[in-house]
């Protein structure tokens, strides 16, 4: 995932992702940063960055490989749980040899 840009208004950020979407290229917008006056807008898949950035300046850039942004976001959504299952197991385990580690001091 690779920085586009920072924008400054809401409207402005909801047209470069519908733009940059209905191309193909799926972006990510968070909206739960309240605390940024500028939230960042994110081109998910690096490879289509550099499209993403010419279809901003000329909206008639094809873009090389689009995406279907659906299937994007199904694909997005089903791997979630294995990322937060694979993440618990590694604190899980960053805690036990930390736990070690400390037993074996202790002593």
């Amino acid at each position: 995932m690779r920085l586009l840009a920072y924008i400054d208004s809401l409207e402005e950020r909801n047209r470069i992702a519908n733009l940059l979407e209905s191309r193909g290229i799926p972006v990510f917008c968070s909206n739960s940063i309240r605390a940024i006056r500028t939230p960042p807008i994110f081109v998910c898949l690096d490879a289509q960055y550099d499209d993403a950035v010419a279809l901003l300046s000329n909206s008639e850039h094809e873009v090389a490989e689009p995406v279907d942004v659906e299937a994007f976001r199904r694909a997005e959504a089903d791997a979630q749980p294995e990322v937060l299952k694979g993440a618990a197991i590694a604190l899980l385990a960053t805690a036990l040899v930390a736990a070690l580690v400390l037993a074996l001091l202790w002593r």
